[in-house]
């Protein structure tokens, strides 16, 4: 077996049977390297963490195999002898980047918190179950409703829309003949859109009135609106095996912040304001 091949092989026996936690060992060396002599190496540890890191950011699949690992191993190798080479030129002195590495510290340490405090939560199907039942409205899909509009310049030309169709006229005619905008081809026609998803004065409008009527007039930045609500899709809930990973995600996060409400109430911070105003001067 040649050398190559050996380090290789070692790679993929030490990083791929091993689960991947952090630790604060090294494990055995992969690659060694000096500067002024100062050593350079690249443990088991730094290559399993960048593997983590790379899966949290969606290649769950990836770096199963030596061939996938190697550059891994080269990418960790330069990043260290580029942070060795910033050690020589005394950039960790610069007082920006020190408070820059204390901050990157912190990230690491919430991270690895997260990570913790996520893997304890009990994810058995009576626990999934009994966290989706009590917030269900989190995972209910959002109300939906089929909406024309007639959008007109003043409050004026509204009112006169209207009158025109207390007097007969339907609202798909009217808005043909007076629409400002490009759906005027097609009656008003706005399609189907979720809660939330216009602008508030409208949304408020829409959502508030029932199946058939007309509303309005309500203004908005484009004019002056009439909404006629054609249908309603009061949203609903999908079943628990469809949004399981959700949910446990959310019981995860459900737990991260009860963590954080109780560390809050345990330290009681107090926030100095006047300091915050002289950092704004």
């Amino acid at each position: 077996m040649t050398r190559t091949r050996a380090v290789r092989m070692a790679i993929c026996a030490a990083v791929l049977t091993t689960p991947i936690v952090l630790s604060a060992q090294g494990g055995p060396v992969l690659a060694r390297a000096a500067l002024d002599g100062r050593p350079v190496s690249v443990t088991t540890e730094d290559v399993k963490l960048e593997v983590l890191l790379l899966r949290r950011a969606g290649n769950a699949a990836a770096y199963a195999s030596v061939d996938s690992l190697e550059p891994v191993l080269s990418r960790v190798l330069t990043r260290k002898l580029l942070a060795a080479e910033a050690a020589r030129q005394h950039i960790d002195r610069d007082p920006m980047v020190t408070t820059y590495m204390v901050r990157s510290s912190d990230a690491a340490l919430v991270d690895s918190l997260t990570g913790r405090v996520g893997a304890a939560v009990d994810t058995s199907e009576a626990a999934v179950k009994t966290f989706f039942e009590a917030h269900a409205d989190q995972f209910r899909s959002a109300p939906r409703r089929k909406v024309r509009h007639i959008v007109v310049p003043t409050e004026a030309d509204a009112k006169a829309a209207r009158e025109a169709i207390a007097g007969g006229a339907t609202f798909e005619t009217v808005a043909r003949a007076r629409n400002t905008d490009k759906t005027r081809e097609s009656g008003g026609d706005l399609g189907w859109f979720a809660q939330g998803s216009m602008v508030k004065a409208f949304d408020d409008v829409v959502f508030a009135a029932e199946k058939g009527a007309v509303a309005g007039p309500v203004q908005t930045a484009m004019g002056w609106h009439l909404v006629l609500v054609e249908d309603v899709d009061a949203g609903s809930l999908p079943p628990l095996p469809l949004v399981r990973d959700k949910v446990i995600e959310a019981m995860r996060q459900d737990a991260m912040a009860q963590l954080t409400k109780r560390l809050v109430d345990e330290a009681k911070p107090v926030i100095d304001r006047a300091a915050l105003e002289e950092l704004l001067k």
